[in-house]
């Protein structure tokens, strides 16, 4: 991964007049950006900048690497999710816990997450350190977000298994950032920015289990309203009806990312098969510095 410095006055002028061009009107631009291959830096920016609603970069990872990933999880033990979402995941999540609860977690969630790359070439890393390079490109800091002296978690392994009409319910990933359990704690910087999920597809339907995203933000008072406001979860369905929608099908290997200021959702899978991904949160925490967590 690159090196990190401090950025000159002039680079941060630059960062800080790309953002504020980057802030547009989602409503002018609400559709798919997609790349082949790669992450691309412009794509990944319109994202993080709030102008787009999400991207896709397809067949970035091998088939052979997520196989590995997916016999790996097999043997590795997943855990059921303990709060209102219903899934399974090997990894740590700060999603309704203290930050020590969170720091603590990543540390115990350790060998696991570890075992569940043995045997590949760690995809993760590579994705990392292929957006801390995009980022560099555009004079931005890339790191994982920290709390004294503790960091982030690098990713988590989840799958959504709610019985209803999603597979996960509409949500969105803002209010997460501003629980009281976790005052203090820096990702909570990325609440008055955009949040984006990040998540490398590791085997999934070529029919069913899509990734919804709708074209609407809620305001402080809906969220108030639904009982929502710190943890952004759940979303009655009524509430997106008739909302425009991108309906996403990623395969094995590709890396997608979605707006998290956004409602979005899983589909019900169809058949018996697992829909697996791993998992992590971008923000930007000021006008220079884009940090990780999950």
């Amino acid at each position: 991964m690159q090196p990190f410095r401090a950025l000159t006055d002039e680079e941060g002028k630059h960062a800080r007049r790309f953002m504020n061009a980057m802030a547009t009107q989602l409503s002018n631009s609400f559709h798919l950006e997609q790349s082949e291959g790669s992450i691309q830096p412009d794509a990944l920016l319109s994202l993080l900048g709030g102008s787009s609603p999400a991207y896709v970069a397809k067949r970035v990872v091998s088939r052979t690497e997520c196989d590995q990933i997916w016999q790996n999880f097999q043997r590795v033990s997943a855990q059921r999710r303990k709060d209102n979402v219903p899934g399974i995941h090997i990894g740590a999540f700060h999603y309704g816990k203290t930050t020590d609860e969170y720091f603590e977690e990543v540390e115990e969630n350790g060998p696991g997450t570890s075992e569940l790359l043995s045997g590949t070439s760690d995809p993760i890393s590579a994705i990392h350190e292929a957006l801390g390079s995009a980022l560099k490109q555009r004079t931005f800091a890339y790191r994982p977000a920290s709390s004294l002296g503790r960091s982030a978690g690098r990713f988590i392994a989840r799958s959504w298994t709610d019985g209803g009409e999603y597979a996960l319910a509409p949500h969105e990933d803002r209010s997460q950032l501003q629980h009281p359990a976790q005052r203090g704690f820096e990702i909570q910087q990325v609440a008055n920015k955009t949040v984006v999920g990040v998540n490398l597809c590791i085997r999934s339907s070529d029919k069913h289990g899509a990734l919804l995203v709708w074209n609407k933000r809620p305001d402080e008072e809906e969220r108030i309203k639904l009982g929502v406001q710190y943890l952004g979860y759940p979303y009655p369905p009524s509430f997106v009806k008739d909302q425009e929608c991108l309906r996403i099908l990623p395969e094995p290997g590709d890396i997608y990312c979605v707006n998290g200021t956004l409602l979005h959702a899983v589909e019900k899978q169809k058949t018996n098969e697992t829909r697996l991904s791993l998992s992590f949160i971008i923000g930007f925490i000021d006008d220079a510095t884009v940090v990780y967590w999950t």
